[in-house]
């Protein structure tokens, strides 16, 4: 009976030796090793490709990541968000609000226009030009002492390439077309947030923070840093559509570890969508 009872305490004080010899090593690999690029992160390269780690991360469709990481200019700054790209000849510039795209030209101080044909050629499949067909028209303004600014929405366009150009009508009758300088690359809106992964990712400098917003909404985006909140927008109104940001390292002051990125909507307070950032 004495026998057992040694045996007993023996195999007890070896399972808590082992067990002690477990924690310590853990407890100590994560102090040599405070972050881990490979499996916590979606790692990324600077041109947003997907290198790698944890796919479950970021809340995003992975199927139409590769669509949205080439459409940069559907992307505007949160702050500036009813500027157009930068100016076409002409006059003749579109920009992208929510999933609509509007064009907008203007008619010099002095020039009498009888109206605007808004006509539209789409890219086939074999990179073929289709012909140019009517979409709209403008009337135009009739007092011509001032400049005039015109306005044309196009709704429910499919994806694809798209170009544009305007008829502009005189009131003598002459006519002559101004053609939108460059193509539109239209695609399939999402229909839910979306929060891209920040690329690169270990980030090292400057980094970039795109996300997609389905309808406007109050806004948040922020950081986490221990009990501090640090934010990137607070509570800001933001129409529907695509908004891009490349602040700096530098501004966060966080060294060698992982921070989740939060961004929040007022409409729906409950769901967060996160993804996890490794700053180097």
């Amino acid at each position: 009976m004495i026998d057992i009872y040694y045996k007993f305490i023996f195999v007890t004080a070896v399972l808590i030796s082992v067990n002690f010899v477990f924690t310590s090593h853990s407890v100590s690999q994560e102090k040599n090793n405070p972050v881990s690029s490979d499996e916590s992160i979606l790692r990324t390269d600077s041109k947003g490709n997907i290198l790698g780690g944890n796919k479950k991360d970021w809340s995003y469709s992975e199927k139409n990541y590769p669509e949205i990481l080439i459409s940069e200019k559907f992307f505007v700054r949160p702050y500036d968000t009813t500027k157009a790209p930068a100016p076409i000849s002409n006059g003749f510039v579109y920009e992208i609000i929510g999933s609509k795209l509007v064009l907008t030209w203007f008619t010099a101080k002095g020039v009498n226009v009888k109206g605007f044909t808004v006509e539209r050629s789409v890219l086939d499949s074999s990179d073929k030009q289709s012909d140019w067909s009517e979409i709209g028209y403008i009337k135009g303004k009739a007092n011509a002492k001032n400049k005039n600014s015109y306005r044309f929405i196009d709704n429910n366009l499919k994806k694809g390439i798209y170009y544009y150009r305007l008829k502009m009508e005189m009131q003598g009758g002459n006519f002559e077309y101004v053609n939108l300088n460059g193509k539109v690359n239209w695609l399939n809106f999402p229909q839910t947030t979306e929060l891209y992964p920040v690329f690169p990712n270990p980030v090292t400098d400057v980094f970039t923070i795109r996300f997609f917003l389905p309808v406007k909404d109050e806004v948040s985006l922020y950081f986490l840093n221990g009990k501090d909140t640090v934010y990137l927008i607070k509570r800001k109104d933001l129409a529907q559509g695509f908004y891009i940001m490349k602040p700096s390292k530098s501004t966060f002051k966080f060294q060698n570890e992982i921070r989740t990125l939060h961004l929040v909507r007022r409409s729906i307070i409950r769901k967060v969508y996160s993804g996890n950032v490794q700053f180097m």
